[in-house]
């Protein structure tokens, strides 16, 4: 069984997001914060994270995906899964990423939904003044 929370110190690669996502989508899943930021998922890494993000037994509330390599096609596959009726995530660190303005752009707008659960976005700076307004007008924030 995985204790809670869990951080992976141990570099991982996308390859390896297999048997996470299985953990995921357990039944017996307990997991509600996991730290993966410095390992190099990907996109694709994070797409098939979000498959696990998805199911009905993933409780995961934190996850934290700093410097993990992931580019503006990562937001696509985070938003799906965050849209997701089974999503619990509230938290979302994606700091140190390449999401440029079209992948923050994304994810604000999934913000801005009254049915999101996400209360807190980290995305990093050295956006355009436009994007990060986005995110200063989001609908419930101070």
């Amino acid at each position: 069984q995985i204790s809670l929370p869990l951080s992976l110190s141990q570099p991982m690669k996308y390859d390896s997001c297999g048997s996470l996502v299985s953990a995921l989508q357990s039944v017996n899943s307990q997991l509600t914060e996991l730290d993966l930021s410095y390992n190099h998922l990907g996109d694709s890494g994070v797409k098939e994270l979000c498959t696990g993000l998805m199911s009905p037994h993933c409780k995961l509330q934190t996850l934290r995906l700093g410097s993990c390599k992931l580019a503006p096609e990562s937001c696509g596959s985070l938003v799906s899964a965050l849209k997701s009726v089974n999503s619990q995530l509230t938290e979302l660190d994606l700091s140190y990423n390449h999401l440029g303005d079209s992948g923050v752009k994304e994810l604000c707008t999934l913000l801005m939904s009254p049915h999101c659960k996400l209360h807190t976005l980290r995305y990093g700076s050295g956006l355009s003044p436009e994007v990060s307004s986005v995110w200063v007008d989001r609908p419930g924030t101070e």
